[in-house]
């Protein structure tokens, strides 16, 4: 799962998969992630939190970088 944010603006997004035993990574379009996550009220409800917790990596990301934007003195952001 790559971390969405850091690509809005042009940035690397760090990702580390790290995994105790043999694993396998997907990746996935938001078309099947849609399909996927209206199939059921407790994929929805999976859906709902996943949504919720990229909204604050994307909060985050916004203070960050606007803390690092005020420090270096420049006020267009």
């Amino acid at each position: 799962m790559g971390n969405y944010p850091y690509c809005l603006d042009g940035d690397t997004a760090p990702v580390t998969i790290r995994a105790d035993k043999s694993c396998t990574v997907y990746v996935v379009d938001g078309a099947a992630l849609e399909k996927h996550y209206r199939q059921s009220p407790t994929a929805e409800r999976m859906g709902r939190d996943y949504m919720a917790y990229r909204l604050e990596q994307v909060k985050s990301r916004i203070i960050t970088r606007y803390k690092q934007i005020e420090g270096k003195g420049e006020t267009d952001i």
